[in-house]
């Protein structure tokens, strides 16, 4: 099954006149990476890269895990702290 090329679709508007096209697909660990290599009637090469990473939203979602943990953290400390002034208090 080959894989469709967005980079080269009508509606991305690709260079005029192209000859020749290489595609590549790359596989990693939790990556995955399209390449596509064209070459015009000018002689120049055009390049498009899509790379897709699974830790780029997982970062984003760890991120904001762990920082809803420290402001849950901050936050009961706090509560604690007035509960435990306010109950000395009341013991004297």
């Amino acid at each position: 099954m080959l894989p469709s090329l967005p980079a080269l679709a009508r509606t991305a508007n690709p260079p005029a006149g192209l000859t020749g096209c290489i595609y590549h697909f790359e596989r990693w660990y939790d990556c995955h990476s399209q390449r596509a290599f064209a070459l015009d009637s000018d002689g120049r090469v055009w390049q498009w890269i899509n790379t897709r990473c699974a830790l780029g939203m997982l970062g984003v979602v760890l991120i904001a895990f762990v920082v809803s943990g420290l402001i849950y953290l901050l936050l009961s400390s706090l509560l604690a702290m007035v509960w435990l002034r306010r109950r000395e208090r009341a013991g004297r």
